[in-house]
């Protein structure tokens, strides 16, 4: 029953004797295998990796961008106001050709004046708030005469620069290259 190199107990009627006593047993050591290491990560995962990076960068860089437009934006508008007490028209047309020097490419904006200037501002703007080729002969008599504009004139103009500064600052900056 048995063989030389294995001992296998037995009792008097030749059968197999059931040990109950896991030290008297034959048995091998249980060798548990090591847990699964996560490194090296598999290439999804670096893809993902990758493509979360590219997110916050994208994030970033355009929150900055948001950041700098309405710094220029809200630094226009102050500017604006602190226009209105003194109410120079001439004044308020620098600061216009300011922004917009910021905001489109300085070879289109730098060489207009007079009609194509004011031409350009009512391009910017939607039909309905259109308003500077209509007020040109005020804004060319308070660019070029020391006389004061009366109110109602020089508010008109004010509203229709704060209109302008509104809209043109909320677009996308074109490309200036």
């Amino acid at each position: 029953m048995g063989s030389k190199n294995t001992y296998t107990p037995t009792n008097s009627n030749g059968r197999q004797k059931v040990t109950t006593k896991p030290e008297l047993l034959p048995l091998a050591d249980v060798h548990v295998q090591a847990v699964p290491s996560y490194w090296p990560l598999a290439w999804g995962w670096w893809a993902v990796i990758v493509a979360i990076l590219c997110l916050i960068v994208l994030f970033v860089i355009s929150t900055r961008h948001h950041k700098q437009n309405n710094l220029a934006k809200n630094e226009a508008l102050n500017r604006l106001k602190q226009l209105k007490s003194t109410r120079d028209i001439s004044a308020l047309n620098a600061l216009l050709k300011q922004v917009a020097l910021t905001y489109f490419p300085r070879e289109e904006v730098a060489k207009l004046t007079g009609k194509h200037w004011m031409t350009f501002l009512d391009s910017s703007l939607d039909e309905k708030k259109q308003g500077f080729v209509a007020l040109e002969k005020q804004w060319q008599s308070g660019l070029f005469s020391n006389a004061k504009m009366d109110d109602e004139t020089f508010d008109r103009c004010y509203k229709q620069a704060h209109c302008w500064l509104k809209k043109v600052s909320s677009q996308s900056v074109r490309n200036k290259e």
